[in-house]
This record gives C-alpha cells, sequence and structure tokens, in this order.
C-alpha cells in the first residue's frame, strides 16, 4: 500500500509539473502574438488632422502624375560646358574703343577727366588702397600733432574708373600728391598678457593698450607736367 500512495503521488506530481509547463508555453505563445500584433497594427486612433494630412499627400502625388504625364516632350538640354563659351561670347561682343597713350602726360589727362580716383601707398609700413575722406587708423606716428597735414610720397599706383598708372616704383610727387590731416592720438582695447614660469612660482599678467593714430586721407591733386614725360 505505501509502494502504491508514493507511485500515485509522483505521478500527481508529474502530472501538475506538465500542467503548469503546458500553461506556461501557451501564455508565452499569447505574449508573442500580442507583441506581433503590436508590431504590424498601429493601435493609435485615426484623428481628423491625420486624415486631412494623409488626403493632402494623396492629392499632391496625383497631380504630379497628371503634371508628368501630359508636359510635351523637351528638347535635350545642352550641356553647361557648350552653353558657357556662347554666353561670354554674347557678353563681350560689344566692341571696345582702343585709345593709344603715347605719353605720361596724356595718361593723366584720362585719369583726371575720371571720377573715382585712388592710390596705392605705402603708410606706416603697410601698403594701403587710400580714397578721398578715408579715415584710416596706423600705429602711432611720433613727432606728429593733432592737426598737422603729412603728405604722402610712396605712391606705388594712381588710377580712376578705367585707367591706372603705376610707378617704377614710385609715382613722382610733382605728378600725384596725396595730403593726410592728423585727426587724433588714441588707443585700442586693454589687452591682458598672462606669463608664467613652471615650477618657479613665477606668474605675471600685464595689461596693454596700443597706441594709435588716425588720419583723415585729402584730396588726390593730379598735376600733368608742362614738358611731356617719356612713357
Amino acid at each position: 500500500m505505501l509502494c502504491a500512495a508514493r507511485v500515485s503521488a509522483f505521478l500527481n506530481l508529474r502530472r501538475g509539473k506538465e500542467g503548469e509547463r503546458e500553461t506556461f508555453v501557451e501564455r508565452k505563445q499569447e505574449q508573442n502574438l500580442y507583441s506581433a500584433r503590436r508590431c504590424f497594427v498601429s493601435r493609435r486612433p485615426v484623428t481628423p488632422l491625420r486624415l486631412a494630412l494623409f488626403t493632402l499627400l494623396l492629392t499632391y502625388l496625383f497631380i504630379n502624375l497628371l503634371t508628368c504625364s501630359f508636359t510635351p516632350a523637351r528638347s535635350p538640354a545642352l550641356p553647361f560646358s557648350r552653353v558657357l563659351p556662347a554666353f561670354r561670347q554674347l557678353q563681350t561682343s560689344a566692341p571696345r574703343a582702343t585709345i593709344t597713350v603715347n605719353s605720361v602726360t596724356d595718361a593723366l589727362e584720362l585719369i583726371r577727366s575720371q571720377p573715382s580716383h585712388y592710390v596705392r601707398a605705402t603708410l606706416a609700413g603697410k601698403e594701403l588702397i587710400l580714397t578721398p575722406r578715408d579715415l584710416v587708423t596706423v600705429p602711432r606716428l611720433k613727432d606728429v600733432d593733432v592737426g598737422d597735414v603729412l603728405t604722402l610720397d610712396a605712391i606705388t599706383e594712381l588710377g580712376s574708373r578705367e585707367y591706372t598708372l603705376r610707378g617704377n616704383p614710385y609715382v613722382p610727387t610733382q605728378l600725384a600728391s596725396v595730403s593726410a590731416t592728423v585727426v587724433e592720438h588714441t588707443m585700442g582695447k586693454m589687452e591682458e598678457i598672462f606669463k608664467k614660469k613652471r615650477r618657479k612660482g613665477y606668474q605675471r599678467t600685464i595689461k596693454h593698450k596700443q597706441t594709435y593714430t588716425r588720419l583723415r586721407i585729402g584730396d588726390i591733386q593730379i598735376n600733368p607736367p608742362e614738358t611731356p614725360l617719356a612713357p
């Protein structure tokens, strides 16, 4: 009797474990099916805004399809490399007047007859392009006061809107002269310079303001010589 009871208890225990295992497998299958449904079926409700956007998208695609279907065939476009030379030839086909200059005097007369004069001059060690009424800031010039008038003698180029006269290396002052008036002596913004030496305990902060001089460029005086010079 004892052995039969033990066998029946063992069989019941095994049947219970098998039943739990079947229940677990069924539950797992249901979870997998629910996950698959969530992946392939959207649970978001269809709102009027989404419906309107979807309708507009379909309308746009339909109109594009009709446009592409009924548009007449166009001639193949020419490559850009073929069109560009013709365009350049069209823009530059207008003849230009040829002017022959036999002397420096004629060149200066041509430059003076046109507006927008400019000079390329060296000022305070820098080469600048200057026009009348320009305000130029250069490093501090010594031995000059506010109101002094300076004459620029290092003019390397003189020109107008269409003509240019270059010096060799400078344009003589009797042909062209430019004056600059000292407006003020000013200083730049505060600069902090930090110096340090490792393992020495040396640290210094130096404050410095760079000094500048401002100049107002005057009119450009072009004086053709009375006697013709060689070109």
